[in-house]
């Protein structure tokens, strides 16, 4: 077995809701579990096959640690606290608190990434990997073609190259990628940056660790049932299929990082982009 020096983040993957806020909290536990990363603690689940995986027990509907401290309601209901989950289902009986907020920052956002980072600098690893699952369809809004099977992200362009903002992983990193990815799962099921660009983790963790952090994205439509048959704990074919999800992205990992063609190795270092592409 191959211990891959890899970092994995799965922030959504939590179903706790703190007992102090338990009494205004309006969600059931389908909808915490519909609302989050639905299973990615399971999905991710690399065991001893990885050097180091983070993993954030508190809801992503309580607080969404892919936001940036200051994005938050009224402004962005969908920022780091929200006032409606993603089926537009109000959160909370009454808006928390600007000192339920500081709290909960406290309490779960700052140690989160303090921990992140110090798994960096002690298990020194090659690539970061921020984790999450994704709704086949963009639930506000319905006219929008189906989601790819996998979405990679570095906050750059379609083809991973950097636009207004710096990339958190390299044009050729991520092309290759999305190669390997698709070895995996097909050709033409895998974009970059589509439809999501990366949140403020990845963006965080590479300014702050200077290597690379990629998103991922797995359409939930690979392993879970339609929302009428979820449950709470996955089923049997759903385990299997998440399962297999998670050994083909083990595979995947473990070509981008020990290539066995004459490819470049030092793409994951370099921070360097091509001219063009």
């Amino acid at each position: 077995m191959t211990i891959l020096p890899v970092i994995i983040s799965i922030p959504h993957g939590g179903k706790t809701i703190p007992s102090e806020l338990k009494e205004n909290f309006r969600l059931n536990e389908l909808d915490v579990l519909y609302d989050g990363d639905t299973w990615s603690d399971l999905l991710y689940n690399f065991e001893k096959r990885v050097l180091h995986t983070a993993l954030m027990p508190i809801a992503r509907s309580v607080i969404d640690l892919n936001r940036m401290e200051v994005d938050l309601p009224p402004n962005n209901p969908d920022g780091l606290v929200k006032i409606h989950s993603i089926m537009s289902v109000p959160v909370w009986k009454r808006p928390l608190s600007v000192m339920e907020v500081k709290s909960l920052l406290t309490m779960y956002y700052y140690p989160y990434y303090e921990a992140l980072q110090s798994s960096v600098v002690l298990k020194k690893p090659q690539i970061g990997f921020d984790c999450h699952t994704m709704l086949a369809n963009d639930p506000f809004n319905t006219t929008r073609t189906k989601r790819p099977l996998i979405c990679i992200s570095n906050r750059g362009g379609l083809h991973g190259e950097a636009l207004d903002t710096a990339t958190t992983a390299p044009q050729a990193l991520m092309l290759r990628f999305k190669t390997l990815l698709e070895k995996q799962f097909g050709v033409g099921n895998v974009l970059i940056n589509s439809p999501f660009k990366g949140g403020e983790l990845i963006r965080r963790m590479h300014e702050i660790t200077q290597i690379p952090w990629i998103q991922i994205e797995v359409n939930r439509a690979l392993y879970m049932p339609e929302r009428k048959l979820l449950t709470t704990k996955p089923d049997t074919q759903a385990l299997l299929k998440m399962r297999e999800i998670n050994q083909k992205l083990y595979l995947a990992f473990e070509a981008l990082l020990f290539p066995k063609d004459t490819l470049n190795e030092s793409i994951i270092s370099s921070q360097k982009e091509p001219s063009e592409y």
